[in-house]
């Protein structure tokens, strides 16, 4: 049966996690759920894509392997390990392999096996169905991962932490250098306790790197194609990357 590596696992000899040889682009998913949606149209629309995929919620994983989930689209284990590597993580600026609480909640109305999980506790303790404990990852450490010759750009890092986004960006530290498209989850609900909501954050963080909003590249005429980003959460572009970014082919994807 297939496993999820450790990071220390996918490559001892350089410390690089191996991407194959044809591989043109890579993306990172961070927070896949029990159906990995957004990695499957991502692989599905970019037949030379690698995408690394973390996802820390053990039954979610499992998921993952079989599948089992009625949500659509979800991913074909076919891809594991060949366009599609998970790392069984939560991503936090936390030091590296920090063990923590991981909460995962058991159903939202009208909704079951909603494969939703945080590393913030949730106000009502009645929706956990499990608290578990899980190794930390750093967001940096992935993309340093990747090897820079080969790949230096990262086209798009999409995160969606329920509630733990901010802490996400955070943990890239200077490495947020190499990412085209950030997109991040901004959790205004009131289901977490210390739920990191405030626009202006993430806005600062991002803006020190040159990052500015896709709607305001669109407005500058930066992107002509206003097609090309179709994303409903908050999502940025590394104007210092411009050039690449337009010579971009397919989707900046997320929904929902």
């Amino acid at each position: 049966m297939l496993s999820f590596p450790s990071l220390s696992e996918i490559d001892v000899i350089d410390k690089h996690i191996k991407i194959p040889d044809w591989v043109k682009r890579v993306k990172i998913d961070v927070g896949l759920s029990v159906n990995a949606p957004q990695a499957c149209i991502w692989l599905d629309e970019d037949p030379e894509l690698f995408v690394i995929g973390v996802e820390p919620s053990r039954s979610n994983l499992m998921g993952l392997l079989k599948p089992e989930s009625s949500w659509q689209p979800k991913l074909n284990p076919v891809l594991l390990d060949e366009r599609i590597i998970i790392l069984p993580y939560a991503i936090s600026s936390l030091p590296n392999f920090s063990s923590v609480a991981f909460h995962e909640i058991e159903s939202l109305p009208g909704i079951s096996n909603c494969g939703m999980s945080s590393l913030k506790r949730l106000v009502d303790p009645t929706l956990i169905r499990r608290i578990s404990r899980v190794q930390t990852l750093q967001l940096a450490t992935i993309i340093s991962s990747i090897f820079m010759d080969t790949h230096y750009f990262i086209d798009h890092v999409k995160t969606d932490c329920q509630g733990a986004d901010y802490n996400v960006l955070v943990s890239a530290q200077d490495l947020l250098k190499r990412v085209v498209f950030y997109t991040f989850e901004l959790d205004c609900s009131t289901a977490y306790v210390g739920s990191e909501n405030r626009f202006q954050d993430y806005h600062q963080v991002l803006s020190a790197f040159n990052f500015i909003p896709v709607t305001q590249a669109i407005a500058l005429g930066l992107l002509p194609d206003r097609e090309m980003v179709c994303c409903d959460d908050p999502t940025y572009i590394n104007i210092s990357h411009i050039d690449y970014a337009r010579g971009i082919k397919h989707r900046i994807f997320q929904k929902g």
